[in-house]
């Protein structure tokens, strides 16, 4: 009967800790849609603009260091645009990326 009695308050006294103080991590979190074309533009959630106007569009993004981009580059694109794009994003705070290929 004792160890019945331990092993409840145990299981009460996890499940009152787990409740509540666990942060709502996909509330917090934001994704960017990146596309480099092969003309060196960038498709950015949707919308077609240069490397330079990317920059100024970033300058929006809130909480950088709770974005994760989704890098999507073009098979002919060049390492150039890729590396300026990823320049600005390490300028900007947005480190988190994950990166894809396209044909």
């Amino acid at each position: 009967m004792k160890y019945l009695i331990f092993a409840f308050f145990i299981f009460a006294t996890l499940l009152a800790g787990c409740t509540g103080n666990q942060p709502n991590v996909t509330s917090q979190t934001q994704s960017i849609n990146l596309h480099i074309l092969n003309n060196g533009q960038v498709d950015f959630n949707g919308d077609l603009m240069t490397i330079a106007e990317l920059e100024k569009e970033l300058g929006h993004v809130q909480n950088p260091n709770n974005t994760i981009v989704e890098f999507k580059v073009n098979k002919d694109a060049t390492m150039g645009a890729v590396t300026d794009v990823q320049e600005i994003l390490r300028e900007k705070g947005a480190l988190k990326m994950n990166y894809s290929t396209l044909n």
